[in-house]
C-alpha cells in the first residue's frame, strides 16, 4: 500500500448524524407540504394581501383562509377556501348590469331544474342582511353536505355563486356583506 492511500475521499468515514438529520428534515418537510401546504399557502396569501381581494379598483375583505384566484374573465373573479379534497369551497363573483326581470327568470329556472333523485331546490335565506340585499336559491342533494347557492343583488350589480359545504355559510354571508359594500367597478 502506498503512503497516504488511507486519506483518500473514498476511504473516509461517512458522517451518519448529519445525513440522518438531513433525511429526517426532508421527510418532515415533504409531509408538512403534502398535508398543510394548501392551508399554509392560503394563510400566506391572507397575510400578504391583508385578507383583501381587489377587483377592478374595488376591495373586498375575505374571511381567513380564503384567497383570490387569478382572473378568468374581465367581469368576474373567484375566491377559494382551503379545504380537503377536490370539493374545496369556492365563490365566483360576477359583475354586470342584471335586469330585475332577467334575475327573476334565472332564479325561476334554478328552482325548476330537472328533478333528480334526492335533488332539492329552495330559497337560501342566509342572515337578515342577505334577505334584504339579495335573492338566493340553494340547490343540492338531500343527504349531501354539498350546496350550490346562487345569489343576485337587488341593485342588479352582482351575481354571487357558492359551491361548498353548509359549514361555509357564515363565510359566504360575510362575503355577501362585503360585495354589497363594494363600489361600482365599471367606473
Amino acid at each position: 500500500m502506498n503512503a497516504g492511500q488511507e486519506n483518500r475521499w473514498w476511504r473516509r468515514r461517512i458522517p451518519g448524524k448529519p445525513l440522518l438529520f438531513t433525511a429526517v428534515f426532508l421527510v418532515a418537510a415533504t409531509y408538512w407540504w403534502i398535508y398543510w401546504g394548501d392551508s399554509t399557502s392560503a394563510l400566506a396569501w391572507d397575510v400578504m394581501h391583508g385578507r383583501t381581494a381587489t377587483f377592478r379598483g374595488q376591495s373586498l375583505k375575505v374571511p381567513w383562509l380564503w384567497k383570490k384566484e387569478p382572473w378568468t374573465n374581465y367581469n368576474e373573479f373567484r375566491l377559494t377556501r382551503y379545504g380537503s379534497g377536490p370539493l374545496s369551497p369556492s365563490v365566483t363573483l360576477e359583475f354586470g348590469r342584471f335586469d330585475p326581470s332577467v334575475m327573476h327568470d334565472r332564479l325561476k329556472q334554478m328552482r325548476a331544474r330537472p328533478s333528480l333523485a334526492n335533488w332539492t331546490s329552495e330559497d337560501y335565506e342566509g342572515d337578515d342582511f342577505t334577505l334584504t340585499h339579495y335573492r338566493c336559491v340553494r340547490n343540492g342533494f338531500c343527504h349531501s353536505g354539498l350546496a350550490i347557492v346562487d345569489c343576485f343583488s337587488l341593485d342588479g350589480r352582482w351575481a354571487v355563486h357558492l359551491i361548498g359545504q353548509a359549514d361555509t355559510y357564515p363565510d359566504y354571508n360575510q362575503i355577501l356583506r362585503g360585495v354589497a359594500a363594494m363600489g361600482d367597478p365599471s367606473h
